[in-house]
């Protein structure tokens, strides 16, 4: 399962600290540099028995040097790696005055699997949070609270290697409640390595907090309101305690989002236009907050728990009105009309269990992780329509229904990973077991003089299974100016489908092979050239294949498809880096199975509807390019720019057609140091998209701006933050549906002026908690 890397010897320096009495010294932080330049290499710190081992270069000679508070700094020539560079330090009481690393790191950094920005380099990250920083990611784009990565259909967002079960508008409110200040570094990772699940046509960001190992108590909390049609308002916290050996932690936040989303859409028949706009408040209340707990048992080994609470209390109110339009006599013929409140509610319980050992001082660790998630809900909706001729009498056409649902997902997995570095390569290999349930149970009732009457064929009952094993092993080596990574991972599925209302079953069981592969070649420290390669599956979301139908009008509906396959991808990758500050990034997909909603026209029956279906064959092929510049010590901005080319082929409405079309679009954020103490700080921002193409659908171009100003007062601890984001209302989503001519002219309200205001209190130098949350793409498919 290991492709194998064939390289010169593996390069790593080992010794041992002591002090003058022969006892090891814990801890102490080991510096390797390059010579004669004294660029700071790698740092590790020794273990319990006074230990390290530490990668070298390849080029000798290099200097090594021990730092360890209350001893005085020592420092060794190293030649060559074969023999051990022990040291016996002195004691002073000034050591850690003696030596500071200097060695900074650049601003954006270019590793064979991932781009990483080193937030404390940024002027961007003073006052922010991690929301706002994920904008000035190179490769990131982020619109109307979607976080996503150019050439990626999906993205998942993690903390430390440990995947956020969250999404949207809850995704939004628990980053905004990361102070920039705990964060080290974000890293993009757009080919995921085998020890991830091969889930999803994604890519993955990590976010990377910053760690000490003093004790204490630090916090903060963030309070904002956002002015758009309607107001919205957030509280959102977070706190950290360390006490020896203990580690508690927990957070939360609670968010009211209030926002409108007029809708417009055309749906053509033979000599007849339905026009339907939709006038749609959004009222939903989201609550989440966790708590857990670390504890060493010894130097070299964690064991955690968590436990996530997490709510979600909606309403939704929508009047629709639908004008028939007869385009032979060039008039409207009738006027349909639907009122309907829906009411949702969920609840999800998340329990995750871990242990972590570091074997020895080589790097040799070993992850257990096992996690429980618990998900119930219900939806009740409630309609009223009617259909009235121009002059207001009524067809004869009048009903009122209601609708309702309940879902309960049940899902529990278990994952092991061992990182095993070694003479030959360093290794990874490791195995996870995962199981789902998901029930969910529909009713249709019609709603005649205050009494309601079952629908059978309207009403469903749905079950689906998904049982997934999977193993997985990498090997990843450095020679010289090269350096290597390869990998396999092997899933296992069975998965079964059951619909009452069909009266059918849908039963899958297939074993899938996911490679992955990189290379990377440093020309020198301002040049790098690299390659990526990936297979990844796409397995449709819980929701999405629930077969139940919800009405919009009498005669349109959104539902579910309980037969959908898997969609599988192939992407590959070339990209150029120069000076950490410019990349060039050339890439191709192809996706198989591609699972999209697609809209359907029926003419025989007068219906409109959307279904989620595998449509067909997607290739495509594109360029980015991301820069970050200092203009001048006040300036800092980054600026991305994409190319890409779509071609979709499909027989899905039952002829063959093939679309292409070439597109582009452009992002740049800047920020302004506008006072010498560097405490008062403005954005500006650009963001434009051209005409493009996607499965069936065209997207017209799309251009906004956004801006704020931020103020860091009382010593940094208290920032001050307005913003605005689409101020001139022009991020429109406006679609047209190649095959049928259907379009959609939507606003989702996305033009908001926003106050925040953030306290942070406590000791600042607290070692952050471990993040352990379900891995992968799981949650995001519970949606």
């Amino acid at each position: 399962m290991i492709m194998c890397i064939c390289a010169h010897g593996y390069s790593q320096i080992k010794g041992s600290v002591t002090d003058g009495q022969s006892k090891p010294v814990t801890f102490a932080l080991v510096v390797l540099r390059s010579l004669p330049d004294s660029l700071v290499l790698k740092t590790e710190l020794t273990d319990t028995s006074g230990s390290y081992a530490i990668a070298g270069s390849g080029k000798y000679p290099l200097l090594l040097s021990v730092v360890a508070e209350g001893y005085q700094l020592q420092s060794s020539l190293v030649i060559a790696p074969d023999n051990p560079v022990n040291f016996t330090l002195s004691p002073s009481d000034n050591a850690l005055r003696d030596i500071t690393v200097t060695g900074q790191k650049k601003l954006i950094e270019r590793k064979i699997d991932r781009t990483v920005f080193n937030v404390e380099n940024s002027v961007a990250g003073m006052g922010s949070d991690a929301f706002e920083l994920l904008k000035k990611a190179p490769g990131v784009r982020v619109n109307n609270g979607e976080v996503s990565i150019a050439g990626k259909s999906t993205v998942s967002v993690m903390i430390n290697d440990r995947l956020l079960q969250l999404s949207g508008d809850e995704l939004e409110s628990m980053l905004r409640s990361m102070p920039s200040d705990d964060i080290s570094r974000i890293e993009v990772i757009t080919t995921p390595p085998a020890k991830y699940d091969a889930q999803g046509n994604t890519g993955i960001i990590n976010i990377v907090t910053k760690r000490s190992s003093k004790d204490g108590f630090n916090g903060n909390v963030t309070g904002s309101y956002g002015q758009r049609v309607v107001g919205s308002e957030s509280v959102e916290g977070a706190f950290n305690w360390r006490q020896g050996k203990l580690n508690v932690f927990g957070n939360g936040n609670s968010t009211w989002f209030n926002f409108t989303s007029p809708q417009n859409i055309t749906t053509l028949y033979p000599g007849q236009q339905q026009q339907l706009h939709l006038d749609q408040l959004n009222a939903p209340w989201y609550y989440r907050a966790d708590v857990g707990a670390d504890y060493n048992l010894t130097n070299s080994t964690v064991i955690g728990i968590r436990y996530t609470n997490g709510n979600l209390d909606k309403n939704l109110d929508q009047a629709y009105t639908t004008n028939v339009y007869n385009t032979i006599k060039n008039r409207i013929d009738s006027v349909m009309y639907n009122s309907a409140h829906t009411k949702e509610y969920g609840h999800r319980d998340v329990i995750n269990l871990n242990y972590e050992w570091k074997i020895d001082s080589s790097g040799k660790k070993l992850n257990i992780d096992a996690d429980y998630f618990n998900r119930n809900g219900n939806t009740y909706r409630l309609s009223n329509m009617a259909d009235m001729y121009t002059d207001g009498s009524a067809t004869g056409f009048a009903n009122t229904n209601s609708t309702y649902g309940y879902n309960n997902i049940l899902m529990k997995d278990a994952k092991l990973d061992l990182l095993l570095p070694t003479h030959l390569a360093t290794f990874s290999i490791g195995g996870k077991i995962s199981s789902t349930q998901n029930t969910s149970e529909n009713i249709f009732s019609n709603i005649y003089g205050g009494n309601s009457v079952l629908d059978t064929s309207r009403s469903d009952h749905f079950r689906y299974t998904e049982n997934i094993q999977s193993l997985y092993a990498s090997a990843q080596k450095a020679w010289g100016k090269w350096e290597a990574k390869a990998g396999l991972r092997a899933e296992y599925t069975q998965t079964e489908a059951v619909s009452a209302e069909l009266k059918e079953t849908n039963k899958n069981e297939y074993l899938k092979l996911f490679p992955t592969a990189y290379l990377q070649y440093k020309k020198d420290d301002n040049n790098s050239f690299g390659i990526t390669y990936s297979r990844r599956i796409d397995r449709p979301d819980f929701w999405i294949m629930n077969p139940f139908r919800e009405y919009l009008t009498y005669n349109s509906y959104d539902q579910g498809n309980p037969f959908l396959q898997p969609a599988f991808s192939n992407n590959l990758e070339l990209n150029y880096t120069y000076k950490s500050n410019y990349t060039v990034t050339l890439f191709a997909q192809q996706v198989e199975q591609q699972i999209n909603r697609l809209a359907v026209t029926d003419t025989v029956h007068d219906l409109y509807y959307y279904i989620q279906a595998n449509s067909g064959t997607a290739r495509n092929y594109g360029i980015s390019i991301a820069a970050s510049f200092n203009p001048t010590r006040w300036w800092e901005g980054n600026a991305q720019a994409f190319g890409y080319y779509n071609v979709f082929s499909s027989s899905y409405y039952g002829q063959y057609v093939q679309y292409a079309q070439a597109a582009c679009s452009a992002e740049m954020n800047n920020s302004f140091v506008l006072n010498k103490s560097k405490t008062l700080v403005a954005e500006l921002g650009f963001n434009f998209t051209s005409l493009q193409q996607a499965n069936y659908e065209q997207q017209r171009a799309e251009f906004f701006v956004s801006g704020g100003i931020k103020a860091l007062l009382c010593k940094k601890q208290l920032a001050i933050a307005l913003s605005t984001e689409d101020p001139f209302r022009t991020n429109l989503d406006r679609v047209r549906n190649l095959y049928n001519g259907t379009t959609e002219n939507n606003y989702f309200d996305a033009r908001v002026v926003q106050l925040a205001v953030t306290l942070k209190f406590g000791n600042k130098y607290i070692k952050e908690k471990r993040d352990h949350e379900m891995s992968e793409e799981d949650a995001k498919r519970v949606r």
